[in-house]
Formats: structure tokens, sequence, C-alpha cells
């Protein structure tokens, strides 16, 4: 059978580069070949983002510099910026593609490229929602992205994606498992839990259950190695949540040791004005909880900066929240109006007045400042620890690879240079602190 080669590129988040990668699988199970470096593809397939007005302008600079590069491949767009532009914005006109296609028609994509070629070819049910396959990232086999859950009904008055993205919907815990025992299979050492909004699992299943009721059965019913989790709305943080980690550090060390938290502000009227539903005070309580039975614990965020009506006052709130809770690592997003959101309605209306961009910059850095600082005090309390890192590349300083707690870690191996690390977890006894960085000694890789 004659086959395809294709390229892909994913733009924004880790639901993204899960789709593309099912879509990838699904090619290659057809005959489909990824095109080699300096190769001209047949096919391009691009996943797009338009969660800001950034990521919309990346979208649109990625079709035009796709194109240009690769002007005789067969060009298909599909991800948010498809959505927003064919029915929201109705954006004219289009960039250059041959086929954009919609969030909820990605799973076609394989079919439709195979039914493109000059030859008859069986085509599976590529769309069917107990298909296993293996959602790799990137830039490692043994990294697995697992998207368990899409969708989101929550409307925050600044979120574009329920407005992209189907209802609700969640896969069961039973075919997530096979997946991921699909992927043990193959080496992989880490799988990473990923949906448009996690917070909303199971609740759509019959019987339903909860984020935290599949962790435990993933525990219990793989021999996965590493379970990791993406953006977690804060409403994820309850009791049974947390204690579920603290078990876990004390016995079997599977799960990773930190959160990204998608906070977007630590302001409770911010956060009102955001329909957010965080409980600033009981998060809090939830935080300290934690760091204090996990000391390495590390704490991540995504930060909206600058939102409509933000005074200084509630910046501070924000800057505070983030000192007082040891969130050391930060996605700061100055805030862009999005199309169709009540935000965006009620700054055209008059009702908020937007933040200007000298003040959204400058309480960017403030916010930079505060994480680098507490980077600097949780590193140092990881200093002459053990971490178990997940070792993903070579490089000339020695290895490198990701934390138990997600801190990027290079790793010198003086001895046995020549033994195969990559893809496994060793014990490293951290030694030195760059700002985003840990350096350390190889302990035991045996």
């Amino acid at each position: 059978m004659n086959s395809v080669t294709f390229l892909t590129q994913t733009l924004g988040c880790r639901a993204n580069q899960a789709e593309t990668k099912k879509i990838e699988t699904d090619l290659i199970s057809l005959g489909h070949q990824p095109a080699k470096e300096k190769q001209t593809p047949n096919t391009i397939i691009l996943n797009t983002c338009v969660i800001t007005q950034k990521g919309e302008n990346e979208s649109a600079r990625a079709i035009r510099q796709l194109k240009k590069q690769y002007p005789d491949s067969f060009f298909i767009v599909t991800g948010c910026a498809v959505n927003l532009w064919l029915n929201i914005s109705k954006k004219k006109p289009l960039p250059p593609a041959d086929l954009f296609i919609a969030n909820e028609k990605k799973s076609t994509i394989p079919e439709i490229i195979t039914n493109r070629l000059p030859f008859s070819c069986q085509i599976p049910d590529l769309s069917r929602p107990n298909r296993a396959s293996l959602l790799l990232d990137p830039g490692s086999n043994k990294r697995t992205f697992v998207k368990i859950q899409d969708g989101c009904n929550h409307f925050c008055s600044y979120c574009i994606v329920p407005y992209l993205r189907k209802r609700p919907s969640s896969k069961s815990p039973k075919q997530i498992i096979k997946e991921i025992n699909q992927a043990c299979q193959t080496g992989t050492q880490e799988a990473i839990l990923c949906g448009i909004n996690l917070s909303l699992y199971g609740k759509d299943l019959v019987p339903t259950t909860s984020l935290a009721y599949l962790i435990k059965e993933i525990l219990k019913k793989t021999n996965l190695p590493r379970l990791s989790l993406s953006s977690l709305t804060p409403e994820l943080i309850d009791q049974e949540f947390v204690d579920i980690f603290i078990a876990d550090q004390k016995k079997d060390q599977r799960l990773s040791s930190y959160w990204h938290l998608a906070l977007q502000s630590g302001s409770e009227s911010v956060l009102k004005r955001m329909n957010r539903r965080t409980n600033l005070k009981k998060l809090a309580q939830s935080l300290q909880y934690t760091k204090e039975a996990l000391p390495y614990f590390t704490l991540r965020a995504d930060i909206i900066v600058g939102f409509p009506d933000e005074t200084e006052e509630e910046f501070n709130q924000t800057l505070e929240f983030i000192n007082n809770n040891d969130i050391a690592f930060g996605h700061l997003f100055p805030y862009s109006p999005r199309p169709q959101t009540q935000a965006q309605k009620k700054i055209v209306g008059g009702i908020w007045k937007t933040i200007s961009d000298k003040v959204k910059k400058n309480r960017k850095r403030r916010l930079s400042f505060a994480l680098q600082k507490n980077r600097q005090t949780g590193g140092k309390k990881i200093m002459n620890s053990q971490r178990l890192v997940l070792v993903l590349k070579k490089t000339p300083y020695g290895w490198w690879g990701l934390s138990d707690n997600y801190w990027p870690t290079k790793i010198k191996t003086s001895k046995d240079e020549n033994k195969k690390y990559l893809g496994k977890i060793i014990p490293v006894k951290i030694s030195a602190l760059e700002d985003k960085t840990l350096r350390g000694n190889l302990v035991d890789a045996d």
C-alpha cells in the first residue's frame, strides 16, 4: 500500500498536544509515516490555539509560515482557531490553507488524509471513544499524554474555550487504565493526565466519578512508575485529593510532587468578576497542609495579569497569595479580550475598563520577581536531598531530565558515561541551583 508522509505542529495546551499525538498514532496505524528531517511532507497538520490574542496571532503566523515553507504540501488546519474563525469571529480572509477542520472533527483527519490517496484502503473506526492510542510526548517516548476529558461549561468571563469545545465528556476509568497499561508495555515511564477542565472529569459518566477516584484506580491497577497531572482548577484541591498525594509519598512515590494550578488571580473580587469558583482561604489551607507534609512539593500557577478593572490593591492581593503559598513557577498571561466572552462584552459596553499595557508589564515583572524569590527559597530546601529524575536527553553537561517535583534537572555522571540512562527514573542528589534548574549527581542507577 502506498503511504503519505506527514508533518504535525501543535500550539497551545497539553490537550492539544494529546490530540495531535493521537492523530499521528492513527496515521501511522494506517501505514503513513512522519516526514524525515529536511523532507517535504505530503501533508501538514497544524493544531491551533486562540486562548489569548497572542495565541491567535501565533496560530495565524504559523499557518502563513508553514504554507510558505511547504507550498506544495496538502495543508490541514484544526483546533480552536478554526472554530473561532469559522463560527464566531467570521475571519475573512482566512489564512492560507487547503482544509480547515473544527475541533469536534479532529478524529476524522487520518481518514480524510487516507481517502485523498489514489488507492483503496480499509479504514478502521478511528473516532470510537474506546479506541486505545499512545499519545507520546514529542520529546520522548517515555512520557505519555493521556487525554481523559474534553469540554468545559464553567464559562469564566474571560475564557473563550467553552464556545470552541464540545460539552464536557469523560473517558471511562477502564479505558484510561487500558491505555496506560498499553503505554507501559512500550516502556513509558510517566503518564500525564490532561483535559480541558480536569475538575469536570467523571461528572458525565454513569455512575459519576471523580479525578481522585481515577488516580487511586490507576495506582492500583497499573505498574506505571510515575503519574502526573496537567493544569488543575483549585476546587480539586480538597482533603481527599491532598491525602492521596501524601499517602503515596510515604509509600511508593509514584505521583509527581507538584501541582500546576489554574489560579488566575489571588484576589477574591477579581475572581468574582472572572466568574471563578475558587475559595482562596480553603485553597491556602490545603496548600499549606500539603507543603508541611511534603516539604519538597512544588507549586506552579497560571496567572492573568491586568484583568479589567484590576486595582493596585487587588493586584497586591495576588502578589501576597503567591508569596504566602510559596508558588515557585508561573505562566503569566497579560489579559486580552476574547470574542463572545462576558468580559469583552462588558469592556465594549463601558462597564469595565481595560488596564494599560504599561501597567500590565509592570505587574508581570513584579509577579516574575516574586516567583523567582520563591524558587530560590524552595530550591535551597531541595539542596542535598535525593530526587527521582526521569532522564530525557543527553547534554554536553551530562544528562537532563525532570525530577519528581517537576524541576528540570541536569545530572552529572562522572562514572560509566556510556551507560544507558535515557528513559530511566534514577536517584539524583541535588547539589546546586540555577534559576529554574537543579544540578545534581547520580546516586545509583542500578
